[in-house]
């Protein structure tokens, strides 16, 4: 059998790769304008006098991403791909719909150079929920999709929304949307192994639904969904509905809960804070109503009650240094923990950018300011920004996952957002262990297990009570290799260690027993699987082959 040890005394692992930088390029609008950012700091913003057809053809819907050093890679307006030399990928056609539905890019699990695009059709139909695989090794390094992974449909009736975060594993990762017509949440769980088709399904909340007759353009279905950062919340817009539905979200199951609707006119796009504790709302142009509807709202989540929560609404922008304009207000969060915006406004030369600088404080402290950052003509027609897989936005707090006998990291990067912090680990033998205004702490559990820390975080006269997920890995010990046994005899196998419930599989993946020992006698193919945890240590799992042979012939 093979061994692997995961070795901890490594500053980071892969969930605390605190160089990456996947969201650091964006690449959107009319004008293929690029904006760049070095570490925390936007340092560039480029634009192309005469852009070529295709960043012409991406007007309303962009998404992007860069490798982990910060190397543009490739793009996508959800019905063609473009990589760096800004040239379309060969195999690079989608089935999306770059006016109005979302697309996102995310990685494929443990696996390198390989990425995932999600799309979605148009908001007036019976939207298909599509994905395709792209391999970076592919036309000469420049990336392609591959041939077998394209346009896989997933499911129709989906609203035209789509946003992805990490599992709590640190290594999965959930794609999630909403279905029309209904109030059901999907969930997909992308692995190395690939996206498990059958989603987590969750009936919840509000009905996206259209009361005939409507306007297709103020339709329900119309909006936009996105994860905070750390994937404690979820929220979705309903431009029809006027609302703006908030739920939590648990990254381990993928399952919403707590649904708050909260009462937003023309809601559209979204976006929270680095913290996950402030949620932002910009409304669409109603193109049925006069001036004046393009809006942004903060909601407060650190009140301590939804109607609290509710009664926070806070226009972050007002008509005197937000002229009238017409389109949408694109919002998305920075890796310099700054939210950025922008809008239509019909023949202007120039396309001011508003800036929310301190999007975690409350009201006017969020400091929204407007910035003339494309002064050309190309950039007059921003009607989107780069949507992102929110967990590259994620500063909060991290954890090592470990095997039994290793000490566990827990380190925070954004505690410069509050005035103090206050650690609370509880052991199950040595009871509790707090730290105070440290983002860095350490501890040795005393025995396996699954446990959750507490990192109080405090601003003002607000009380952030901050949970993380960790897992303590047991050893294991697998007993069993191909063999070969004789009408009538058994063999034994085992998966020995304090891992909870084993279930044992055949090659049909039928459930054969559950139980640490497989005693087995019938000629197959047999594997164990495991619930408890993640994954654990020690031996690797492995199928085994038994052949049963008849010595009397």
């Amino acid at each position: 059998m093979r061994k692997y040890i995961i070795i901890i005394l490594l500053l980071f692992s892969c969930q605390l790769s605190f160089s990456q930088q996947e969201a650091s390029s964006w690449l959107f609008s009319s004008g293929a304008i690029h904006f760049d950012f070095m570490g925390d700091t936007l340092v560039a913003e480029h634009w192309m006098a005469n852009p070529p057809y295709w960043s012409v053809s991406m007007p309303m819907n962009t998404s992007c991403i860069s490798d982990s050093n910060g190397q543009f890679l490739f793009a996508t307006n959800s019905v063609c791909i473009y990589n760096a030399n800004n040239d379309s990928m060969p195999n690079g056609d989608l089935l999306g719909d770059k006016h109005t539905g979302q697309s996102i890019i995310v990685p494929r699990p443990e696996t390198n150079g390989h990425y995932y695009i999600f799309t979605v059709g148009r908001y007036y139909s019976m939207t298909d929920f599509r994905y395709s695989e792209i391999d970076m090794s592919l036309d000469s390094g420049m990336g392609d999709v591959v041939s077998s992974q394209s346009n896989i449909l997933l499911q129709t009736g989906i609203t035209n929304k789509v946003t992805a975060v990490r599992h709590a594993n640190g290594k999965d990762i959930w794609v999630v949307s909403h279905e029309n017509n209904n109030n059901r949440y999907v969930s997909y769980l992308l692995t190395k192994d690939g996206i498990n088709t059958t989603p987590v399904e969750t009936n919840i909340g509000t009905v996206i639904e259209d009361t005939p007759p409507f306007d297709l353009y103020d339709a329900a279905c119309q909006g936009t969904i996105k994860c905070s950062p750390c994937g404690r919340k979820l929220a979705i817009a309903s431009k029809g509905l006027n609302m703006v539905q908030l739920v939590d979200f648990d990254t381990e199951t993928g399952i919403p809960t707590n649904p708050l609707q909260l009462s937003v006119p023309y809601a559209y796009n979204l976006e929270f804070s680095a913290d996950g504790n402030m949620l932002y709302c910009s409304s669409e142009f109603a193109w049925l109503q006069a001036n004046d509807t393009l809006r942004i709202f903060q909601f407060n989540l650190l009140k301590n009650s939804s109607a609290a929560i509710i009664n926070s609404m806070y226009r972050v922008n007002n008509p005197q240094n937000y002229p009238e304009a017409n389109g949408r207000i694109p919002l998305q969060l920075a890796i310099d923990d700054k939210i950025y915006s922008s809008y239509h406004i019909g023949g202007s030369p120039n396309t001011p950018f508003g800036i929310i600088k301190a999007p975690h404080l409350p009201d006017s402290a969020c400091n929204f300011d407007i910035d003339t950052l494309i002064p050309t003509t190309y950039g007059s027609v921003i009607n989107t920004l780069p949507n992102f897989m929110t967990s590259y936005l994620d500063k909060n707090i991290f954890a090592t996952t470990v095997c039994f006998g290793d000490t566990t990291m827990f380190h925070t990067r954004n505690s410069y957002l509050f005035d103090s912090i206050r650690w609370e680990i509880t052991d199950p033998l040595t009871g509790l262990h707090a730290y105070s205004n440290q983002d860095t702490v350490y501890h040795l559990y005393s025995q396996p297990g699954s446990y959750a820390i507490h990192c109080f975080r405090y601003r003002g006269q607000y009380i952030d009570d901050f949970v993380k997920k960790v897992q303590v890995q047991p050893y294991v010990q697998f007993v069993g290799k191909d063999t070969t046994i004789c009408i009538g005899e058994e063999v034994s196998l085992s998966l020995m260690g304090n891992i909870g419930s084993v279930n044992w599989y055949d090659q049909y993946d039928n459930w054969v027993y559950t139980g640490n020992q497989l005693i087995v006698s019938q000629e197959g193919s047999y594997y164990p699987t495991y619930s408890t945890y993640w994954q654990v240590c020690g031996d690797e799992l492995d199928t085994v082959s038994v052949e049963v042979i008849d010595i009397n012939l």
